[in-house]
């Protein structure tokens, strides 16, 4: 249910068209990690590394793992979907800064504070977050 099967999807794929010299007419780099689970810190991270240093500094399609044919998650779709869960297991570190003109006596603050224009910065950022949980009816 993991990887294993679209690696040998992909495998036998490129393989029925290179039998058929069917090839592609880009570039085609196939790359397989093999520590999703743990980050990826010696897969993806050295693939990419690699990638860039051949030259590589776009590519226009990348597969993530995906998930499973599911059906009856999705309102309104009575058919299967297969999922290919592209914001599966992300992270991100943001690092926020502001510079302002000087606040005055702390006796007399601002109407609005730096702290407040932060927090609320980050307030903002919380409310767009992809949702962790598929729901259904």
């Amino acid at each position: 249910m993991d990887d294993k099967q679209s690696i040998m999807g992909i495998m036998e794929a490129l393989e029925f068209r290179l039998k058929r010299n069917v090839l592609p007419k880009r570039s085609l780099y196939i790359a397989f990690g093999h520590d999703e689970e743990i980050q990826g810190n010696k897969g993806a991270r050295y693939i990419a590394q690699r990638l860039q240093e051949r030259g590589v500094s776009r590519v226009e399609f990348l597969l993530d793992e995906g998930t499973m044919v599911t059906r009856g998650i999705f309102p309104f779709v009575n058919k299967p979907v297969a999922m290919i869960s592209i914001a599966e297991k992300g992270s991100l570190t943001v690092e926020l800064t502001m510079d302002s003109a000087p606040t005055g006596h702390s006796s007399v603050p601002p109407k609005e504070t730096n702290i407040g224009v932060l927090a609320r910065a980050i307030s903002k950022y919380d409310l767009y977050q992809i949702s962790r949980k598929m729901e259904s009816n």
